[in-house]
């Protein structure tokens, strides 16, 4: 089936699966006061984990903890900064209302946080949400 999609049709399902199986937000980078952006998606199918890596290109893939004895090996993929962003950008069309304010939020911390814009971020913006 992945092969007869478009590559339209890919990202709408991708967008589907990070919306219902994916989280974003900021993890401490480097020190307390800093702060990264980060996308991921964990799931016990290893196949359409490795697919979110196929398609943009970008993150990391990988065996996630096992927290008790029976559950199932489950398999993560993260991507990090800048290309973070630009990967939930493309997915933002197909996304719903919350994982939409996700985005707009972390961008209008990128504007409040830094002088330079980088996506590492200093301080927490005033408002959860941002035209862009």
């Amino acid at each position: 089936m992945w092969e007869n999609l478009s590559k339209k049709e890919k990202l709408i399902l991708l967008s589907g699966i990070f919306e219902g199986e994916g989280c974003c937000g900021f993890y401490i980078a480097g020190g307390k006061d800093r702060r990264n952006i980060e996308l991921s998606v964990k799931m016990t199918d290893e196949d359409v984990i490795l697919k979110f890596k196929e398609f943009f290109e970008k993150g990391f893939t990988g065996k996630a903890k096992i927290y008790q004895e029976h559950h199932k090996q489950a398999y993560r993929w993260k991507v990090t900064g800048v290309e973070a962003l630009k990967i939930m950008n493309r997915m933002l069309p197909y996304l719903g209302k919350r994982r939409s304010e996700n985005y707009y939020g972390m961008v209008q911390l990128i504007r409040d946080g830094g002088k330079d814009c980088h996506t590492h971020l200093l301080k927490q913006a005033k408002d959860k949400t941002s035209n862009v």
